[in-house]
């Protein structure tokens, strides 16, 4: 495969393997002013290995450039744009990973920087993702706490439910802009608790919310889209056990929970023990009552971020609020 002039798969060639050794990746023999000292694959300057010629050869095995491209596969233009992305945000992983303190947070990053390094060297866009896929439940977060608003002991009382959705907007706003804790700072708060299921759930936030903030190759989405009862439990246990020591659950988002804690103790109450509680869900909103809203994380823009337009009927498919 000649790969004169091509200038995005002279950078997928740091990647890939040379057909001819068991060098793996090509490094570009550079001018004495642009050299590094050794080979690391992140010491190398992408938009300087574009400069090279067709013909250079790789200062670690020296065999062309083109053994290292010699994949069966040859990815189009569109794909090959997909790979420089993965190639810049893998960069980008490796710099967080020296940056990184905590421990859990460090092994997701790594976890994930290793993922990207795998599809890159098969020039696959396809990463085999651990964590599962969303949606994690069938019911997820925002559908939940809209269930539990519009229920209410007095059928027809439209002020309190307005009420509720009100404090349900403002519960969902503050789970969504949630910087959620690693497993060694959750437990201090929440000790009784699956620490297992929480690792899980903190691993899918950080893969699925947290890093497509940064990385671009990874597609972003809302916590309260996405998760479900479980994720919930795990949230209002740390907002409320922090309240009762006078603590908030985030300090940089702009919601409060001080005008909360008896809507997330209630919601709390019924999602531990269903069958003790009074609360009658229901599925359709009284007229003129509309569907919470809900923000984003602040510091990001989300494309997936979904419009619910204002509506006084709904229903549910597959647990599921949507509207008619």
């Amino acid at each position: 495969m000649r790969i004169r002039d091509d200038d995005n798969l002279k950078v997928l060639a740091l990647f890939a393997r040379c057909t001819e050794c068991r060098c793996t990746g090509f490094r570009p023999i550079l001018e004495d002013e642009q050299a590094v000292e050794d080979g690391g694959l992140f010491l190398v300057d992408f938009k300087l290995v574009r400069g090279v010629d067709g013909d250079a050869l790789c200062r670690l095995c020296h065999h062309a450039i083109d053994s290292h491209a010699a994949h069966t596969h040859r990815p189009g233009r569109v794909e090959q744009e997909k790979l420089i992305q993965m190639a810049n945000d893998t960069h980008g992983l490796h710099s967080r990973m020296s940056t990184t303190e905590d421990t859990d947070e460090l092994h997701i990053v790594y976890q994930v920087f290793q993922l990207f390094l795998s599809a890159l060297k098969k020039w696959s866009t396809t990463v085999d993702v651990p964590f599962g896929f969303p949606n994690f439940e069938a019911i997820s977060v925002y559908s939940v706490v809209t269930n539990f608003a519009v229920s209410s002991q007095e059928t027809n009382n439209v002020k309190q439910i307005q009420h509720n959705i009100h404090l349900a907007s403002k519960l969902l706003t503050l789970m969504n802009t949630w910087k959620v804790p690693p497993p060694s700072v959750y437990h201090e708060v929440v000790p009784r608790v699956d620490r297992m299921q929480y690792r899980l759930f903190y691993s899918r936030w950080m893969y699925y919310v947290l890093l497509p903030q940064r990385f671009k190759s990874l597609k972003q989405y809302e916590t309260v889209e996405i998760f479900g009862q479980k994720a919930l439990q795990l949230f209002l246990k740390f907002a409320v056990n922090l309240a009762e020591r006078g603590e908030d659950v985030q300090s940089r988002s702009k919601v409060s929970v001080c005008d909360l804690g008896s809507f997330m103790t209630s919601l709390l109450n019924f999602l531990d023990n269903p069958t003790k509680s009074d609360v009658k869900l229901k599925n359709i909103l009284p007229s003129g009552v509309d569907l919470p809203k809900t923000s984003a994380m602040e510091f990001c823009s989300l494309s997936s971020r979904t419009t619910r337009p204002s509506t006084t009927v709904v229903r549910r498919r597959h647990g599921l609020w949507t509207t008619m």
